[in-house]
């Protein structure tokens, strides 16, 4: 094909569709956008838990060579280990949140992507289907379920993973009360 039949079918392309190709394009840079703003706030709250950590160890091993008592060591070995727990829930905490915030975004690109064009999952594959191969309708359903089957675990995903970081901060929240004797500790309790 000549170079100008090529353009000839640039020119033809009408208008809609190349606004649509456009946004598609634009939609895709800012799914990549927000992988890699959560991989970036990833990166950083795992930067800043090591180095934390590392001065932390440092820290305890001095105070514990210092213990002069079983006791003392035990203490600080259980303070060390409860003040970690709570600081690590912290830290997956800041994952998650960076994880979901992008995923959000991105389910967010691909559902305005899917209602620009004004249809859903499964409408865009009936379309597909009227113009499709001989034979190739069972598979297409197959796609159209894989995808409905997607978005419903998708979203069930986000709200399981909410509740159990809920559960979760709920959880620690009433163990370091109970083990420091505050709020909901029973007053009998050995300590």
């Amino acid at each position: 094909m000549a170079d100008t039949d090529w353009n000839k079918g640039w020119e033809q392309y009408s208008a809609q569709s190349f606004e649509r190709w456009k946004e598609g394009f634009c939609a895709g840079m800012r799914m990549i956008d927000a992988a890699l703003e959560s991989a970036a706030k990833m990166r950083n709250a795992q930067q800043a838990a090591a180095s934390e950590t590392h001065s932390r160890a440092l820290e305890i091993e001095q105070k514990a060579r210092g213990a002069s008592t079983p006791l003392e060591l035990w203490t600080l070995q259980c303070n060390w280990a409860m003040e970690n727990a709570t600081r690590s829930l912290g830290y997956w905490r800041s994952l998650f949140e960076a994880m979901n915030e992008a995923n959000g975004k991105i389910a967010e690109c691909m559902r305005g992507q899917l209602q620009s064009s004004g249809a859903d999952w499964a409408n865009v594959i009936d379309r597909a289907s009227v113009s499709a191969p001989a034979g190739s309708l069972a598979p297409q359903d197959l796609v159209k379920t894989a995808l409905v089957s997607v978005d419903a675990t998708y979203g069930q995903m986000v709200k399981s993973s909410q509740q159990w970081m809920e559960l979760a901060t709920q959880a620690l929240s009433a163990a370091t009360r109970a083990a420091s004797g505050g709020a909901g500790a029973k007053p009998d309790a050995p300590r």
